[in-house]
Order: C-alpha cells, then structure tokens, then sequence
C-alpha cells in the first residue's frame, strides 16, 4: 500500500477573540500542533469580513482540464513513492496546469527540492501544507526543474543543495472555498491542489470514486482537474474529477472521482491555485525578510517593512498577502523613517484582490535606487479581517528558523505612529516582499539612455 502524506499541522484559529483595542497588538491566538494523523494541507481560516467575489457565468455540467477543445491543460500523473510529498505533487500539478493555460509549455517542476528545501521543520515523511509551497515558491527558491533534480523517495538521501536554475516567478496564490469559484478557477486558471481524508475503505476500485462522510481529517494532497455534475458515486450525483500522484497504474490511469459531498475535498479543506507565473530572470531581486512565509496574522491594518537597494535597480512590483475575501489594499512607498514616522512619500497604489492568499501588485511607474537607498513599503488593508496582516515567527515544530532583526518590519494603527515588530515578538517579520530589476550603473557610457533617465529621476537624498 502506498503511504500517504501524513503532516504535523500549524492550525491557524480565528473568529474566536474580539478585535484588540487600537494600542494593542495582537495575533492570532497562539497556534498549536495537531496529532501525526491531522491536517496536512489545512485551508488558511478566512477571518471575518471579505464576502462573494464576481465569477463567471454558470460552470457547464461537466468540464476536464485533460480535454478542453481537443487540448490538454494537464501534465503527466506522478508517483511519490512512500514518501509523505502530496502536497508538493498536488501544488506542481496546479502551477503546471496554469502555465498550460496561459498559452506556455509543459514543464516539469521538481517535486524533490520543494520537499526537500521548504526550509521548515516538518521532515520528508511528516508531510507538508500548501502554505510551505507558498512559501517556498514567493521566496524565490523554486520552481526547478525535474531534470536538475529529480525526484526520490529516499529519506535517508544526502542533503539537497540544488538552489537553481529557477524556473518560474509566480505571482499569484489563491485560495477558494465555494464550488461555484473551484469550478471558476479550474475553467480559467487551471488546476487546482486541495485534500481530504483517504482510507482505502471508502474507495470503489471498480467504479474509480471515492467518498467519505466522517470527521477524521485529511491526510493526502492532490489535483483537482474537472467536475461532472451527473456522476454517481456512494455520495450521491456529482463529483470532482481528481488527478492523484500514485502512479498510471492507479485508478483509472492515475485519476478518480470524489464526490462532491465529500467531508473534505475541494470546499471544506479550500483549494488552492499557483498561477501567474512568469519565466525567472536573472536580474530580478526578491527583497523581503520571511523566507517562512504565512505563519500567523495580526489585527493591525498598517504593516511596513524597511529596505536597503543592494545595487542600482528599478522597484516595480510588491508582494503580500490578504487574509480574508475581497480585501482592498493601499500601497505606499517611502523615502525616508525616522524610526517613528514616514516621510517622503515616491509612490502608491491601490485596490483590491478578490480572494485570500498572496499577490503580486505591479507599480504604474517604477522607483530608481541607487546602492545604499533605503526605502519602505507600507501595506494597509481593509475589509481582510479581524487579523488581515500575515506575519512570519519562530514556531517550534513548524517554523521554528524563522528569524528577525530590530529595523526590519514595523506597525502602526492609524499609519501615522509606528512601532518595530519585534517589540512584539524578537523572530517577527511581515511578509511584505519588493521585487526590483537590477539596472546598469548610469555613469556607464554604454548606456547612455538609462543614465541620462536615472539622472533626471533619481531621488534626492
């Protein structure tokens, strides 16, 4: 029998403590570890406020991501072994299904260095949740590609120091908990990762479905790809059509049906889309201080995090994350902090992002530094819940390496006053993220019209 992932699970509580006053910061309450047998991929528990978001029309009947107009918009069925890895196949089969969608190549993204490179505590065999690939994948330390390191079950192989080449920037990670927007997301961003709670004694080998109705938790990972609302299962009509990561000699060539009334899958766990991704480009550079990702989250509006520019480079994007539905953010970016308020202000923008998770929010203009060039970039939600800002922190079992230093993140209540994180906790950090292109030096005759550009609009210092 295969041996499925089975994780130890930060559980992320919310909706159970009212609003701190407005002097008071305040997380979450405290997190806490599960038995060896819960939750390996939890959905991030959405706080109060956000609501519906526009979806397209109604689904179809029926729809598989393997046949759309004579196309195929899914990669091949892998095998994971006896490793505890579904969640890293089931995020892959989701990035990859996208790429698909949006017009480029099938790839092949490397299972083994996710799995083996998260950087959090949770070994091979402990298993893994979606906010580790998350994690992973914003940080910048993959896709890689299955030729560079190919996957192996072993957990007693040697260390991965694979580091690259990185395949893919991705920009966006969602999160979707109504099958109205699961249907939606399959149809136009491709497939999708979710779980649920598999016992070989609800499974019908001759019919290939599946259906559980108890409340033991999920345990295994895998890719939605498709839905047939006339498909009987155990459950009754309709289910989900499911791309496994067992091997072609599974199920029907790798695939089976999960009925929608399913305990777990595609709604009640959530699922999750790794999409936009843009090829990696060697002169792009990742500014943040949470490596560990998503962690917990805080009931502060305003989060803010300092940056020095390591070279001349161009800032043009932010990364970050909302925790609840329809949240709208404001981005504003700074000159100068004078460990108190802000001052300066180069560039803003604003908006808002329909679904919980992370995002990737281009300037209309990009900022110009020069090497030394502090800047600060202040994130304030609105309508994200009573916690909307993510924080990254040392949490024994799960993320525990996470680390920080004075000067790096700081919050405020009104956006006027501000306070270091780590006052609050000594390894907080937010997980707001700048992403610049490196730039030649102006001084360089070989451009001369980045330079004269870089003269006429470099800040004044």
């Amino acid at each position: 029998m295969h041996k499925l992932c089975v994780a130890v699970l930060l559980v992320l509580l919310l909706g159970v403590c009212a609003v701190a006053t407005a002097d008071t910061l305040e997380a979450i309450p405290a997190p806490f570890l599960r038995s060896a047998t819960s939750d390996p991929l939890a959905a991030p528990a959405p706080a109060s406020g956000g609501g519906s978001a526009s979806l397209l029309g109604t689904p179809p009947a029926s729809f598989d991501l393997r046949s759309v107009n004579g196309q195929s918009y899914v990669t091949s069925v892998k095998n994971q072994g006896s490793a505890g890895t579904c969640w890293t196949f089931a995020t892959y089969g989701s990035l990859e299904s996208s790429i698909l969608m949006a017009g480029g190549t099938a790839l092949d993204f490397s299972e083994n260095n996710l799995a083996r490179r998260h950087g959090f505590d949770l070994a091979l065999n402990d298993g893994g949740q979606y906010f580790m690939s998350s994690a992973y994948l914003a940080r910048w330390s993959g896709p890689i590609s299955e030729v560079n390191d190919p996957y192996s079950a072993d957990p007693n192989a040697p260390p991965d120091t694979i580091t690259g080449p990185v395949e893919q920037t991705v920009r966006e990670i969602t999160y979707y908990d109504t099958a109205a927007e699961v249907k939606n997301a399959l149809m136009t961003q491709g497939a999708l990762a979710t779980s649920f709670y598999w016992n070989a004694a609800y499974y019908n080998s001759s019919a290939k479905t599946y259906y559980y109705s108890g409340s033991a938790e999920s345990n295994h990972g895998v890719t939605i790809v498709g839905w047939d609302n006339n498909k009987v299962t155990a459950g009754g009509t309709g289910a989900w059509l499911i791309k496994n990561s067992w091997g072609t000699s599974w199920g029907s060539q790798g695939y089976f049906w999960i009925a929608y009334q399913d305990s777990h899958i595609a709604t009640t766990d959530g699922s999750w889309s790794f999409h936009d991704a843009v090829p990696f480009s060697a002169s792009a550079r990742n500014y943040s201080y949470d490596p560990l990702g998503w962690v917990s989250s805080l009931n502060t509006p305003y989060a803010m995090n300092a940056f020095v520019a390591q070279s001349w480079e161009a800032l043009n994007a932010v990364g970050f994350y909302t925790t609840a539905d329809n949240a709208h953010y404001s981005i504003q970016i700074y000159d100068s902090f004078d460990g108190d308020t802000l001052d300066g202000l180069l560039a803003s923008a604003e908006g808002a992002e329909s679904f919980i998770g992370y995002h990737t929010v281009t300037l209309d203009d990009s900022l110009l530094f020069s090497p030394g060039d502090d800047f600060y970039v202040v994130v304030y939600l609105t309508n994200s819940g009573t916690h909307p800002q993510a924080f990254e922190y040392a949490y024994g079992g799960y993320s525990s390496l996470a680390t920080a230093l004075a000067g790096q993140s700081f919050y405020s209540f009104n956006g006027l006053s501000w306070t270091d994180l780590t006052t609050f906790d000594n390894t907080a950090n937010f997980t707001i993220k700048a992403f610049t292109t490196i730039i030649p030096e102006p001084a360089s005759l070989a451009f001369p019209a980045i330079a004269a550009l870089l003269l006429l609009t470099r800040r004044r210092r």
